[in-house]
């Protein structure tokens, strides 16, 4: 209702949409807030926003978290899943090169045991 009077239609047609605000913006709206006496109503009013909220959310997350807080996204996530950069075709070959040679490695690692116990084996059937 307030968004109505303030702004008319077109404040009804702007409320729908999805805006982001930089963190000078923020900074301003909380400054205002502190140090005057308006409401989060007359400061969001000020600033031509129509969830005055968001304004209360900037403050405790300034309190806590300082300018940092304020920069991080909020909202809900994506219901889309991200977009995996697919590695280009060499670098699957390279790590199946290097997973081969960690299997040549290996190999060669038992092929040495085995031969070290077959030669214990003889050497404890010799006595």
């Amino acid at each position: 209702m307030n968004t109505y009077k303030e702004f008319g239609e077109e404040g009804l047609l702007r409320s729908r949409q999805n805006k982001t605000y930089s963190v000078q913006f923020k900074l301003d709206a909380i400054e205002l807030y502190l140090t005057t006496e308006m409401s989060y109503r007359e400061v969001a009013n000020q600033f031509g926003m129509t969830n005055l909220s968001m304004i209360a959310n900037w403050r405790k997350a300034y309190q806590e978290n300082g300018v940092d807080g304020l920069s991080q996204p909020k909202g809900r996530p994506s219901k889309m899943p991200k977009k995996k950069n697919k590695l280009p075709a060499i670098d699957s070959s390279k790590k199946e090169l290097i997973y081969l040679e960690e299997l040549e490695k290996e190999n060669r690692r038992l092929k040495i045991e085995l031969a070290y116990l077959k030669e214990l084996r003889r050497l404890c059937l010799m006595e």
